[in-house]
């Protein structure tokens, strides 16, 4: 059964509409997580130099151990907001005589083929061969790596348990966020205890501590058993049978009704935060964002101000908040709504108006959510920051929208939010990457005012940023035109399967 199942599901990835069409760009990914994994394979190189200058009374792998808990501590903590649980594919199995149980286990085997069981394993290796195989023992270096794969299955296995048995809800989201604070302040208060305790741990690792390897062997199988139990009890909610989708309320929650009674824009705002907060890919999306702004606070502390002109690149695709994201697929969104969207007599120039003040909206409030932190740590950015927030509400948006009107082709709003091909092209890819060219005369300018290069590239990037802003009608209408010229061909491809 096993077997048959994992055939069916490479036959549905094969057979997916956009397959040939995104195989390009299914290479470039494969090269970026290569690329990902050299760095990290990079970084255990580097890490025993690194961890004798930290801690030079100890040896390098002793002063690992000691943060062995922190580091999966953090692991688990990913996990719980990133990894998901895989999909039951259960709607093409509800007439055959299929069992639920077979199903779930199929999803369990599956959830352990995911990046996070391994990432690690490629940090680890470089490490523990410099620091244990040779000067310790070739036991030690294989004692100590099946230790650590075993302590992130544990990690891996109470995730699942938390997703299948609660489904992740609110009132679990509150307990998880309550219980990490309390490990929080747990580790800051008793720093010292743990550090010891995660120092034994480790050494007891390495040393191939029977009773120990045995304990994390038998958590794991245990949570095994109770996660397939939950995959089974919650079988709908968790396949792509979900009734969660019939449980909303008709009536909207208080953000779709507030945003509705905005005049002119508010009814084409309800529809793009219903079209955000109904569907998985988009939804999925749309929460994950925030988790992406620690990185800028930690660029405020850490990284020196001359290292900003290289960067700024990818600190405006952040400063354009979750616009950025979801507006690479700005007309595909609708795609299976779009019929009905069509037969209806609504004024396009408003529509894609009001999807631009929305997200425009939101990359303001993260920049206001921000400006604390950047006086607190480091305000000589604030000017930086400023220029890259409205050159990205400006410009890049700007590009996107024109741009998304040829990109625009079918995809699933309650697709997965990873590692999902579909809706991606070349021409998408040649667009999101000639945004970072928009930045080009910005430099030129820059380098031309009488003013410092990074000065003068804010000034210059506020200041054009400003002015696709104040004249944003003009290229909404140019906008529309196109798509107006376009929208048979685009009513044609939404309607492929």
């Amino acid at each position: 059964m096993f077997f048959i199942l994992l055939r069916h599901g490479w036959l549905s990835f094969v057979r997916a509409h956009y397959f040939e069409r995104s195989l390009g760009i299914k290479l470039l990914l494969g090269f970026v997580v290569f690329i990902s994994l050299w760095y990290i394979y990079m970084l255990g190189l580097a890490l025993p130099n690194l961890l004798e200058n930290l801690f030079p009374e100890e040896y390098p792998h002793e002063a690992f151990f000691s943060l062995l808990l922190f580091v999966y501590g953090s692991e688990l903590l990913a996990r719980l907001f990133f990894q998901k649980v895989p999909r039951q594919q259960a709607k093409n199995y509800l007439h055959l005589p299929v069992k639920k149980r077979s199903l779930a286990g199929y999803t369990l085997i599956r959830s352990w083929f995911s990046v996070y069981n391994f990432f690690l394993l490629v940090f680890l290796v470089p490490f523990f061969l410099q620091t244990l195989y040779g000067p310790v023992s070739p036991a030690a270096f294989w004692n100590a790596l099946l230790g650590c794969f075993l302590i992130s299955g544990l990690n891996h296995s109470l995730s699942m348990f938390i997703k299948t048995s609660t489904g992740w809800k609110p009132p679990a989201l509150i307990a998880a966020g309550l219980l990490i604070a309390a490990l929080i302040l747990t580790g800051y208060f008793l720093l010292e205890q743990l550090m010891n305790f995660s120092g034994q741990l480790g050494l007891a690792l390495m040393q191939g501590n029977g009773w120990l390897f045995s304990g994390l062997i038998m958590a794991i199988l245990l949570f095994q058993y109770v996660n397939v139990k939950s995959l089974v009890k919650n079988f709908y909610t968790l396949s792509d049978q979900s009734t969660k989708s019939s449980e909303l309320p008709l009536y909207g929650n208080f953000i779709e009704r507030l945003l509705g009674k905005v005049p002119v824009y508010g009814v084409f705002w309800e529809l793009e935060w219903k079209l955000i907060n109904r569907n998985k890919r988009a939804r999925n999306n749309f929460y994950q964002w925030p988790v992406f702004l620690p990185l800028l606070v930690y660029m405020f502390i850490y990284i020196p101000h001359q290292a900003y002109s290289s960067m700024t690149p990818m600190l405006m695709l952040f400063m354009g908040s979750y616009g950025i994201n979801h507006l690479q697929y700005a007309f595909s969104w609708e795609s299976r709504f779009f019929d009905y969207l069509a037969s209806k007599n609504i004024p396009l120039d408003i529509f894609i108006q009001a999807k631009y003040y929305f997200y425009a909206m939101l990359a303001l409030l993260q920049f206001f959510i921000l400006v604390p932190f950047i006086l607190w740590l480091n305000p000589t950015v604030l000017l930086l920051f400023t220029g890259l927030v409205l050159f990205a509400i400006g410009p890049a948006f700007c590009l996107l929208l024109y741009t998304g009107v040829g990109n625009s082709t079918r995809i699933d709003p309650n697709g997965r939010s990873f590692f999902n091909m579909e809706g991606t092209s070349g021409r998408l890819f040649i667009s999101v990457f000639s945004i970072f060219f928009t930045l080009v005369p910005v430099y030129i300018v820059a380098w031309i005012l009488p003013f410092g290069l990074m000065t003068g590239f804010s000034i210059t990037a506020g200041i054009t940023g400003l002015l696709f802003i104040v004249f944003n009608k003009r290229w909404v209408r140019a906008t529309v035109t196109r798509f107006e010229q376009t929208k048979y061909r685009n009513l044609n491809k939404y309607r492929e399967k």
